[in-house]
């Protein structure tokens, strides 16, 4: 993540940024990809921590990537959208609105 420059932010955050490029999943199930994969491991005790921070890093993080994407890959913008949807939905009880996977 050194030329992302996103090490200044806890590596929780890094770690997740990495592993949802790696398989996205669940922010929970991630933990466990980190795991699986790269033998890295965050208890769910400090995700839960950190996870209302999450608010407060987001213009940093938002930020930081917009100038990666303007020195790598001139990138030129104006304004910027980009999608915060989710593929992914986990429940144990399907109804109308909710089904369980992709």
């Amino acid at each position: 993540m050194d030329m992302s420059k996103l090490d200044d932010l806890p590596a929780l955050i890094n770690d997740l940024v990495a592993i949802r490029i790696f398989e996205p999943a669940s922010q929970l199930r991630s933990l466990e990809l980190l795991v699986q994969f790269f033998g890295v491991s965050h208890s769910r005790k400090t995700f839960y921590k950190i996870a209302p921070d999450y608010v407060y890093l987001k213009k940093t993080v938002e930020q930081k990537v917009a100038c990666f994407a303007g020195l790598h890959y001139s990138f030129n913008f104006d304004i910027l959208f980009y999608d915060v949807t989710t593929l992914y939905f986990e429940t144990f009880e399907e109804d109308g609105f909710r089904k369980n996977g992709f």
